[in-house]
């Protein structure tokens, strides 16, 4: 075949078949260098187009006769074709200098490529020389390597590529010249494993040399490297650069040091994080756990002890992450924990646990000895997990620990058991029962007793009955256990003692229940204390039982009270509040309004009964004393809750009652600034909630209450006047709620003894008095977050009424001190709608600042209202600036808005456009001026 038919042939890839393609592979086999440079420039060169097949065709033909003539003296012409190729020619090409290796002393004729400003170009210069260059192409780019480069990239991947480690000492001559993304290249590529692994010292050496680089992200990423290698020489000058003024680079460090992982390591990152950033001390966290062993908890434990929430948060999820990893002791890891001084820290245990679980059983062994030691928060929630992890396997533990010297891990231990409920712990808690010289531990192992339900406690019960200082506990149980062996010691009771004791004993029958009580009771059917004589009558009418030839049930119904029959009407009215006034008709408050109850008027003498019947034993005795009492009342029927306040007055006495929600409402409905919400995030410090009666302060404090409880494991103490909602047990935290004048005396000596309770969040019914508001600012300042309420309608105005409760030589102090601790104030107004569609709430909310803190420090509060006015975008609002707005929205009468603002003049312009009133004031009643 001439040199022109196999051009031709070739130009045409006409082949048909793999047959055809392997005969002319086979007739130009011996084809001179010159023919097979023709074939290269015939594929390169512009002409008439092929097919994909053609191309295809052409490309292994001249694979197959480049493989078959591997000869070097083809290289400079392939080099000479690389401007005109296409980049599937191009690679064709690299493959075949490539396969030219052996001889490559021409591939020196590639390197001005590296120089070329077709990017292709220097691809295609790389692709070769990446896998044929040597020491002599290192040489070169040696000599070059401060030269301007179009990729000096590029270049560093060929001579790495090349040279490997031996390329270390060229990067570094190249580091000078570098733009700022080829300075992180070089740095990058002195930690690349793959390049620089032979040469490991010589690597670290260079970037620790890199450390004080002018380029921050050269001083962060040699730090990067240095962890990447493990290099423990690297620890001190690593550390120097957590003060570097780039905060990026100071996280690298510490990021570094958690890679490295030497014992040095883990100690320089303790030292580090005691610095007062928080952004290094998250990356201290970070940094432990990444390092991941038992080392590292003490210094984790320590970081969870901070003040700062995200810190302990951070801390928290670390020490979380570790103990699902598996790489550390968990149960010492709990353990350390717990002997943490921090409470924060040891509720953060239970936490864990939580989310961990114990699926093996192990945890629970080692912890209930521990926890023997732990104060009762810890053991409160610790007790929880447990109890849900080990079930009944903890009992044989747990009743080791009756037999404690100390009384206080015996009452731990009763409590435990309890929650058990477990009877196989009955006799052990019998004992405990009858022979504990702790007053505590042996009533809690009685109500145990009664809790659990085995009969065979009842005889240990009844001889208990002869210690008058446990009567009452013991009824009790009794009635739980409901075994009739105990009826007639219960029937000797009712003989003797208190109304509320009686009527105890009466409930105790009836949880027993069975045909045994029935004489009893009947006994104290007619007695002359009408509560005991109501019980009786009532337990009698549920069994059914005839009283002079009728049912009790019909004689009760016949009398049912009537002042149940009021409350209940009000209540499906939708009524807030009950007046029993004496000398007039029942009334009620519906949206505001004063209505009619019933057309009946109440004499004196019937408001005192009516009044009488709603108060407890000791209740009326109080109201006979002080004639004013706070109570709480729920109607028999319906079981409606009310909050209730009887008091003398010059005609009689007078009822009224409040009533209280049956559930919480969500955030949501309150229609509130979302910032409100945040009160119940602060770790510490005063909120008050203040407004008028009936403004909707207890559903406020209810709802943010219960979002605590809901969302947060804390501890909760309520001090109520009386208790209107219950919160749940079931939920993140503890809730303790007492009830003045139940559970404690009075205000004042309730919060004597509530700050040995431990608790986290305080919540202070009424603010009412000087001892009751110096309390609520004291444990506000010192880590306690306080809600409290108050009746006034302004921010400034809620200011000022703490303030005057003091003598003036002390307000300064108050004054330094609420500007500290204040975090804000909300006021609130429920108003009628002004299409009579019920009410709408209107607030004033006050968030203390730098601002508002000097106003308060120095006595200027008559400023705080233009503050929150400019202070929109901060979630502040002004209550006659919020009424302002309904009133021109048309929701609220303007008469409504101007009655209750504070600055009238906002709302003149609605009356002077009608020409009536002077000066801004609406007209009077009837049309005429007032």
């Amino acid at each position: 075949m001439t040199s022109r038919n196999f051009a031709a042939v070739f130009k045409k890839a006409a082949w048909s078949s793999p047959e055809e393609l392997e005969g002319y592979v086979r007739a130009n086999r011996d084809i001179a260098d010159g023919g097979l440079r023709q074939l290269f420039e015939l594929m390169v060169q512009r002409g008439p187009k092929v097919t994909h097949g053609q191309r295809g065709a052409m490309e292994k033909v001249l694979r197959e006769l480049s493989a078959t003539r591997p000869d070097a003296a083809l290289a400079p012409d392939l080099i000479g074709l690389v401007p005109l190729a296409d980049d599937r020619a191009r690679r064709l090409m690299a493959d075949v200098l490539v396969s030219l290796r052996k001889d490559a002393r021409w591939h020196l004729q590639l390197f001005p490529l590296l120089a070329d400003t077709d990017p292709h170009a220097r691809a295609f210069a790389d692709r070769v020389l990446s896998k044929v260059g040597g020491k002599t192409l290192l040489a070169r780019i040696d000599e070059t390597a401060e030269e301007a480069w179009p990729s000096r990239q590029e270049v560093m991947h060929t001579l790495v590529e090349v040279a490997g480690h031996y390329a270390i000492p060229v990067l570094l001559k190249m580091l000078p010249a570098c733009q700022r993304e080829e300075r992180t290249r070089v740095v990058q590529l002195l930690a690349d494993e793959r390049y620089m692994k032979a040469a490991r010292v010589e690597a670290c050496e260079a970037l620790r040399g890199l450390l004080a680089h002018e380029d921050p992200r050269v001083r962060g990423r040699a730090a990067g490297g240095l962890g990447q290698w493990k290099d423990e020489d690297a620890v001190g000058p690593v550390t120097e650069l957590v003060w570097d003024e780039n905060r990026w680079v100071a996280r690298a460090a510490v990021a570094s040091l958690g890679a490295i992982g030497s014992d040095e390591a883990i100690e320089t990152i303790g030292d580090v994080s005691r610095i007062d950033n928080i952004e290094i001390q998250t990356a201290c966290v970070d940094a432990l756990v990444a390092i991941g062993t038992d080392a590292v908890i003490g210094d984790l434990v320590r970081l969870l002890e901070s003040e700062i929430l995200a810190l302990r948060n951070k801390a928290s999820e670390g020490l979380s992450a570790l103990g699902r990893s598996g790489r550390v002791d968990l149960a010492r890891m709990l353990v350390l924990m717990m002997n943490s001084s921090d409470v924060q820290v040891r509720r953060a245990v239970i936490e864990i646990i939580n989310e961990i679980g114990d699926k093996e059983g192990k945890l629970w062994r080692r912890l209930v000895r521990h926890l023997r030691d732990e104060d009762w928060w810890v053991r409160e929630r610790a007790t929880e997990v447990l109890v849900n992890i080990a079930g009944a396997k903890m009992t044989e533990h747990v009743v080791e620990l009756l037999d404690d010297p100390s009384d206080i891990v015996r009452r731990y231990a009763v409590e435990v058991l309890i929650r058990l409920q477990d009877v196989r712990a009955v006799p052990r808690l019998a004992k405990a029962a009858k022979d504990d010289g702790d007053w505590w531990v042996q009533e809690r192992a009685i109500e145990a007793l009664g809790e659990m339900g085995d009969q065979r406690a009842t005889p240990v019960l009844v001889n208990l009955l002869t210690q008058r200082e446990l009567h009452w506990v013991c009824v009790e149980a009794l009635g739980r256990l409901g075994d009739p062996r105990a009826v007639p010691y219960l029937g000797q009771l009712l003989k003797g003692g208190t109304q509320d004791f009686r009527l105890e004993v009466l409930r105790a029958l009836e949880g027993i229940g069975t045909p045994e009580i029935v004489e009893e009771v009947r006994r104290v059917a007619e007695d002359v204390d009408k509560p005991v004589r109501e019980e009786a009558l009532r337990i009698l009418s549920s069994m059914q039982v005839e009283i002079d030839g009728s049912r009790v049930d019909q004689q009760v119904a016949a009398s049912q009270s009537f002042v149940d029959q009021l409350l209940e009407t009000a209540k499906n009215r939708g009524a807030t509040d009950v007046y029993i006034v004496a000398g007039g008709q029942p009334a009620m408050k519906v949206m505001g309004a004063i209505e009619p109850l019933h057309d009946r008027e109440l004499t004196p003498v019937e408001t005192c009964q009516l009044g009488e019947a709603v108060l407890s034993a000791k209740k009326l005795e109080e109201f006979r004393t002080r004639r004013d009492v706070d109570t709480s009342y729920e109607s028999r029927n319906e079981h409606y809750r009310f909050r209730v306040n009887v008091y003398q007055q010059h005609g009689g006495v007078n009822v009224v009652f409040r009533v209280i929600a049956d559930e919480v409402l969500p955030f949501e409905q309150l229609a509130l600034p979302d910032s409100v919400l945040e009160f119940t995030e602060y770790e510490s410090g005063l909120v008050l909630i203040a407004g008028p009666s009936a403004s909707g302060k207890s559903t406020t404090l209810t709802t943010l209450i219960d979002h605590i409880n809901r969302t947060q494991a804390r501890h909760i103490i309520t001090l109520e006047d009386p208790i209107e909602y219950v919160h749940s047990k079931e939920n993140q935290a503890l809730v303790n709620q007492r009830e003045i004048g139940t559970h404690a005396r009075d205000y004042l000596s309730a919060l004597r003894g509530v700050l040995r309770e431990d608790p986290d969040v305080i919540l202070v019914g009424e603010l009412r008095d000087r001892e009751t508001i110096g309390f609520a600012v004291t444990a506000a300042e010192t880590g306690h977050l306080v809600f409290g309420t108050l009746h006034t309608i302004s921010a400034a105005a809620t200011i000022d009424r703490i303030l005057d409760a003091f003598p003036p030589h002390q307000q300064p102090q108050i004054r330094v001190m609420i500007a500290e601790s204040l975090r804000g104030v909300l006021c609130q107004q429920l108003l009628p709608r002004a299409d009579g569609d019920g009410r709408i709430l209107a607030v004033e909310l006050m968030l203390n600042n730098h601002a508002i803190a000097n106003m308060v420090r120095n006595g200027k509060t008559h400023q705080i209202p233009g503050a929150i006015t400019t202070s929109y975008e901060l979630g502040m609002r002004l209550m006659d600036r919020e009424m302002l707005g309904l009133a021109t929205g048309g929701v609220i009468a303007p008469e409504e808005a101007y009655a209750k603002a504070t600055d009238k003049k906002l709302f003149a312009h609605f009356f002077e456009e009608e020409g009536e009133g002077e000066g801004g004031a609406p007209p009077a009643p009837g049309g005429t001026q007032g």
